[in-house]
């Protein structure tokens, strides 16, 4: 996928994705950008509430804030790691956050995603972060 404004459906065929973010309009969106790629994706409005559906279900991948209440993406993170669950991550961070880079290097993801983003940068970067881009290994 070159073109960041053009979406293929079956980009994310059969991918089970996990978007954690407080904003709904945005995690409503992102939901519909996956699912229009052939994702199932459900989303979680915090950490905590991120960890009990991780109790009940598995997903291929995770989209998580940095900033939430309740629980931070950050500490989200690190609970996954001390529970031993190795799903890959993206994190969203902000471009206007200069000091993200910092506050996170510690954390076991796979690496971030600047909002806002495009739709179609979004999905590339998904399908480049699980290998299944083969021009991205």
């Amino acid at each position: 996928m070159t073109n960041p404004h053009m979406l293929d459906r079956d980009a994310l065929l059969g991918l089970r994705i996990l978007i954690v973010d407080d904003e709904p309009v945005l995690a409503s969106t992102f939901c519909l950008v996956l699912q229009f790629a052939g994702a199932y994706a459900q989303s979680s409005p915090h950490g905590r509430d991120a960890l009990d559906t991780l109790e009940q279900e598995s997903f291929d991948l995770i989209l998580c804030d940095k900033q939430m209440p309740v629980m931070a993406g950050p500490e989200f993170i690190r609970e996954l790691n001390l529970r031993g669950d190795a799903t890959p991550i993206l994190l969203f961070v902000n471009t206007a956050d200069y000091n993200s880079m910092e506050q996170i290097r510690d954390l076991r993801i796979n690496g971030t995603i600047t909002k806002p983003l495009l739709p179609g940068e979004l999905i590339a970067t998904i399908r480049r972060t699980l290998n299944l881009d083969p021009m991205f290994p």
